[in-house]
Parts: C-alpha cells; structure tokens; sequence
C-alpha cells in the first residue's frame, strides 16, 4: 500500500521533564509540550528538542526517534480457500515467522475467515412467471475474516501487534474465466505498541543510559469502513486477483489463490 504523507508525521507528546548531561528541564519552561516528528514508516530523521529560547549553535537536548523512510508498506501473504457445503468457503492466511531486521526481530501473519453465498437463498422472478431459488443475476456473499499480525522483537517479545476483525458484504458476476467483484465491509483494528527506547545522542552519549518504556495499548485505527473493487481470472485451481480498496489508508492488491473444492 503507499503511505500518503499523512501517515509519515504525528503529533508527538513530550516528556514531563527531560535529563541531558547535568541538566534537568522542565516541559512548559524549558521546552514545548508537542511536537510534529516522524511515524514509523515516516523520514529516518527524527525531530530534535531544544531549549527554548533555542539559540544559534545550542545542542538539542532530546530526540525523537526517526522512521523507516519508505513510500510503500508491501505485505505478502499466502491465502488458502477451501470450498464448503451450502455456499460456504472457510479461508486461511498465513506468514510464518520471517525476520525483518537486526534491531527488530520477526515477524508473523495469521488469519481465519468465513464466505457464504446468500444469493442462493433468494428469491428471483422467473420470465415464464412464477418464482424461482437460486437464479439471483450477481453472486452476493457475506464474510467475516479475522486477522493478527506481529512483530517481535529481539528478545521474542510482542513489540508489535495489531488485530483486526472485518464483516462485510460482496456481489460479483463471473463472465467466462473472468469475475467482477466490489464489496463494502466494516473493519475494526487495535493496534499494542511495546518497546523499550534508548535515547541516541552524538551530544550527549551518556542519554542511552536513561531507557525509555514505551506501552501503547488498544490504539484504534482510523477508518472503518472499506470499498473494494476487482477482477478475478480463474486459472484451473489459481485464481489470480487485482482489487483496490478504498478508505483511509487506500490498499492495491495482487496475487495468487490456491482454491480446493
């Protein structure tokens, strides 16, 4: 997915108070209480604190962390399907541990759903009259599909992990090997951020000696609703997929469905 600038700075809170050589300065007094700073897919730079009234040549006396510095968030996953009785399809997605970086640890991807086919149950007026079942013109599903995805970090510790629970509805028309999809689906995601950071500072060396523990729980995601729009190429057992989904972190997708019926 690209990152719109939007999602590459926030507003960062201050500590109370800030420790740099011998000093100690007080936020209000010393320095303001927010500032704007890099995400973590936002600029490696991060924003330095000075004191204020910050003179020409003064030392920053604390700094932000910087990001990743990168544009896109690419995310592959493998997706298995399974065909059940009565229009149902249970599906399964999953990454297994891979490592990211050195400072980092690993990360791993799981997620469970369910697809059911409510066009069969409809009704649809025949054009010799009378009624008939399952004869619907589009193929309309409901689904619910829950998903987590986690990085560790070095020690084998959640550093990162969102869980998100998504219901939706879709209608599609298949057309020879082709089928057209859009859907629209409510999307609920909570994110826990936990980590421990160690102030780096070419002034002040001695900083990395005061951790700072971060604990962020149960942030919620922005948005909560989500279009999509796609095509679908059926291939024997692949099924090769192009969609783009539209909410405030807008998704392009590609890839390849293994499907066993």
């Amino acid at each position: 997915a690209p990152v719109p600038d939007s999602k590459k700075t926030f507003v960062a809170i201050a500590p109370d108070s800030i420790i740099s050589g011998v000093n100690k300065y007080v936020v209000e007094i010393d320095y303001d209480r927010s500032y704007t700073t890099s995400t973590a897919l936002g600029s490696k730079q991060g924003t330095k604190v000075y004191r204020k009234p910050a003179a020409s040549g003064s030392l920053p006396i604390y700094t932000f962390p910087g990001g990743l510095g990168i544009g896109w968030a690419p995310l592959l996953v493998p997706q298995l399907s399974v065909g059940l009785p009565l229009g149902t399809e249970f599906v399964l997605r999953y990454v297994p541990e891979i490592s990211i970086h050195e400072d980092v640890g690993k990360f791993k991807h799981v997620g469970i759903g369910l697809h059911h086919s409510i066009s069969q149950w409809l009704p649809t007026p025949s054009l010799v009259g009378g009624i008939e079942q399952g004869k619907f013109p589009l193929n309309l599903s409901v689904n619910l599909m829950y998903q987590k995805f986690t990085v560790t970090d070095t020690a084998g510790g959640d550093f990162f992990k969102t869980e998100l629970w998504s219901v939706g509805v879709q209608a599609s028309k298949r057309l020879l090997i082709f089928t057209f999809y859009g859907g629209l689906a409510y999307e609920s995601a909570t994110t826990d951020i936990t980590y421990t950071y160690r102030p780096v500072s070419e002034y002040y060396p001695e900083a990395r000696n005061r951790p700072v523990d971060v604990r962020l729980k149960d942030i919620k995601a922005d948005n909560n609703f989500r279009a999509t729009v796609g095509l679908n190429v059926h291939l024997l057992l692949l099924n090769i997929f192009a969609d783009y989904s539209l909410a405030s972190q807008p998704v392009a997708s590609v890839g390849l469905v293994l499907t066993i019926r």
